[in-house]
């Protein structure tokens, strides 16, 4: 065992750690463990069930606009052909849907641009599956108390899938209160794990099994030598800096947002002016934020590429943030 740095206070990783995320579930050494976490998450048919994954470079540059990048947390290809995008999110982000079919849209892009490469103008447009799992360490606001929401291409009037090539499943871990001895379920055992592996003093005898051996022994921070302790320690700093920030820029937006709705609603009526206000006050607070984050990044000596995966922000505009000129 290697000792631990003495700013790391847990036995386990953190897996919104995007650096313990990935020593986790996105190295071949833990392929079993994505496979079989894949499997419950999508809730696949028998007929579906993931047996192989092959991971895929997880910064991905359009084909027709070679400044555009796209950032995955996790990204690879089934056995099947489908394809997997997995990102966590520990801060709120009020667009994430959003963010998620963008996100989506570059699988799709790829299989086209490799057909059209290898069959021309004979490619029927016919596409593989791609699954966008995003795992939340908020609460998206959904209306219902279920944490795992599913999404799919629908026909409105005859409630019929229209396509399922296409299927969004979204992660609301704070909705997730089972405690260890009401664990019913592989994908309840997980979320389990999401949710408290940090926190843990050691593995639950429920956990039982070769699958769930092997995981908690990859996930001991103490198996980590001293450069990946460094670097997960970097991700935390990082994730924390990025979380304080925005928590801070929103506090301000909504406050001088009434402020100035307030004062807009003396002479455009009150209720006006209030909505009005707090739509320009987050809308300045985020860029504000924005600004002040990749700067303090860049300070801890991060890279645009980094930056840019970890906020999810274009690695253009980060770099014209980054800009000593534009400082």
């Amino acid at each position: 065992m290697n000792r631990v740095h003495p700013d790391i206070k847990t036995r386990f990783i953190d897996p919104f750690n995007d650096f313990g995320f990935k020593r986790l579930f996105g190295q071949e050494s833990s392929k079993a463990f994505l496979i079989d976490f894949l499997n419950e998450v999508l809730e696949l048919p028998e007929a579906d069930v993931i047996v192989e994954v092959s991971f895929l470079n997880s910064e991905n540059t359009a084909e027709a606009d070679q400044g555009r990048s796209a950032y995955f947390d996790l990204y690879c290809r089934c056995g099947d052909g489908s394809y997997v995008i997995i990102e966590l999110q520990r801060a709120r982000q009020e667009i994430f849907a959003d963010r998620a079919l963008y996100y989506s849209t570059w699988p799709v892009q790829h299989q086209a641009a490799l057909a059209k490469k290898n069959h021309g103008s004979r490619w029927n447009f016919e596409l593989e599956k791609v699954y966008f799992i995003g795992i939340m360490n908020f609460v998206m606001e959904t209306g219902t108390p279920a944490y795992r929401h599913e999404v799919v291409m629908m026909d409105t009037a005859q409630k019929v899938i229209f396509n399922p090539k296409l299927r969004f499943v979204f992660i609301e871990i704070p909705k997730f209160r089972k405690r260890v001895h009401e664990l019913r379920s592989g994908l309840e055992r997980w979320m389990y794990l999401l949710a408290n592996l940090a926190g843990m003093k050691e593995k639950p005898a429920s956990f039982a099994g070769e699958l769930f051996d092997n995981f908690f022994k990859i996930a001991e921070v103490s198996r980590m030598n001293f450069e990946e302790q460094l670097a997960y320690l970097r991700k935390e700093k990082a994730e924390l800096d990025y979380y304080n920030t925005m928590e801070y820029a929103r506090k301000e937006a909504i406050k001088e947002g009434l402020e100035e709705g307030r004062a807009k609603g003396l002479s455009q009526g009150l209720a006006e002016g209030r909505a009005e206000g707090r739509a320009e006050g987050r809308a300045e607070g985020r860029a504000e934020a924005e600004r002040s984050m990749v700067l303090r990044m860049r300070d801890r000596g991060m890279p645009p590429d980094e930056i840019a995966s970890l906020t999810g922000l274009d690695e253009a505009y980060i770099r014209s943030m980054t800009d000593p000129s534009s400082t």
